[in-house]
């Protein structure tokens, strides 16, 4: 029997439209080039020298592109009549589809709950019987490296000390973080073309690392002995983009891509630039987070590319105490364990922060109404409207105040304790 056209609600036949997966014939599985060199070196006064390097560099990756994306309007092409308002406000951008009204419909259809929007931008497909049509393909310009060096030394049976740093870079087109082509694609920021993304820090990319431990005989004759571990991490790198699709790629839509947006956002010159004439609040909003946001406010009067903003620096600490304890034959390893003792003491301490990988801060639900009569839907060369949709918080006078995006990472940025027995036979 044929697949089915509608939803039991009555929806589509959006919702059926099917999206497909193919393969170019000279596609290859992921190959890579890896080098590595590393030198140990004795020191004096007994200290031991590591310095290792590593390099990689895609021969094969994979790249994902949608081939059923219509031909793009350029920037420099977008005029009222041809469905664009002034881009103000939202940078220079290509855009993939024709203009949408955008806006609260008046007389929803049968189905659509009330208020329902339409699309701003209506992706222009090369077939409008498929959704997304996803080549897999393969290009050579994913790359990382890594510089390491430790030192360490043993002062005779009472101390252990080892002490590293490494510095780490990687860079690519698209991270793939998902199982689901679609997804990889909708959930990779870009300033432009989807079908050519630009070479960006990865979504791996940490550059700074610095582990530090010490183990040390509190009592050599009955066996206690303490250990300290300080691993300090840069943070994970995540993107702002509009939770709209600005430019008609088709993310997000109705269907799988629907959580997918992947538009970078402009930062504005400042709050009265920003482009909503209705409220300020969104402006001011907005502003508050850019004053929190190096990578926001480096980015002034641009779009932000992708991955430019950080989580902060991490830090954990880690101490065991060990005792060993004799009975005949056997022997019996009692350790206790303090997993992030800097939360212990402080809450607001030894917190490692998570994000999305893509936050949306800013939303375009549509163009202004002529003349604010919201039974008229509006023309195509009303200037388009943005909302502040990020995160906020009540501070303490009652009002609110935009913050950045992460939250703690809950089990890793709480203090844990265990405690563990080991028993040992010796002949």
């Amino acid at each position: 029997s044929p697949a089915p056209a509608t939803c039991a609600d009555g929806r589509g036949p959006e919702s059926a439209i099917p999206t497909v997966t193919v393969f170019d014939p000279d596609f290859k599985f992921p190959q890579e080039f890896k080098a590595s060199l590393a030198i140990d070196q004795q020191l004096p006064a007994g200290f031991l020298l590591s310095v290792e390097g590593v390099y990689t560099k895609a021969i094969n990756q994979i790249l994902m592109q949608d081939l059923n994306l219509g031909t793009p309007v350029a920037a420099a092409d977008r005029t009222p009549e041809n469905g664009f308002s002034d881009g103000f406000g939202f940078g220079d951008r290509d855009s993939f589809g024709d203009a949408g009204a955008g806006s609260e419909l008046v007389d929803p259809p049968p189905g659509d709950p009330p208020g329902d929007r339409e699309p701003i931008f209506f992706p222009r497909r090369v077939d409008d019987r498929y959704g997304q049509v996803v080549l897999f393909s393969n290009a050579s310009r994913n790359f990382s490296y890594a510089l390491s060096a430790r030192l360490r030394k043993q002062f005779g049976e009472w101390l252990a000390v080892d002490a590293g740093y490494a510095y780490n870079r990687s860079a690519d087109l698209q991270s793939l973080a998902s199982l689901d082509a679609v997804a990889n694609i909708g959930s990779t920021a870009i300033e432009g073309d989807p079908n050519l993304p630009q070479r960006q820090p990865s979504l791996y990319d940490r550059p700074h690392k610095i582990v530090a431990s010490a183990t040390a005989a509190l009592a050599p004759r009955i066996g206690t002995r303490f250990s300290i571990l300080y691993i300090g991490q840069s943070g994970r790198p995540y993107s702002y983009v509009y939770s709209s699709d600005l430019n008609a790629d088709g993310y997000p839509e109705l269907g799988q891509a629907l959580d997918l947006a992947n538009d970078l956002i402009y930062v504005n010159e400042s709050q009265f630039d920003f482009p909503s004439q209705r409220s300020a609040v969104s402006g001011i909003l907005f502003e508050q987070l850019v004053g929190q946001e190096p990578c926001l406010q480096r980015n002034r009067l641009r779009i932000v590319s992708r991955n430019a903003c950080r989580t902060p620096f991490s830090h954990q600490v880690d101490v065991r105490v060990s005792q060993e304890v004799r009975l005949g034959s056997i022997g019996i390893d009692i350790v206790f364990d303090v997993l992030n003792v800097l939360n212990l003491f402080d809450s607001g301490w030894g917190q490692i922060q998570t994000v999305r990988e893509a936050v949306q801060v800013i939303s375009v639900p549509g163009r202004a109404e002529s003349g604010d009569d919201f039974s008229v839907l509006p023309e195509s060369d009303d200037p388009l409207e943005a909302r502040y949709v990020g995160a906020i918080q009540r501070g303490e006078s009652g009002g609110l105040r935009a913050v950045r995006p992460y939250v703690p990472e809950m089990g890793a940025s709480q203090w844990q304790a265990q405690l563990g027995v080991r028993l040992r036979f010796d002949p």
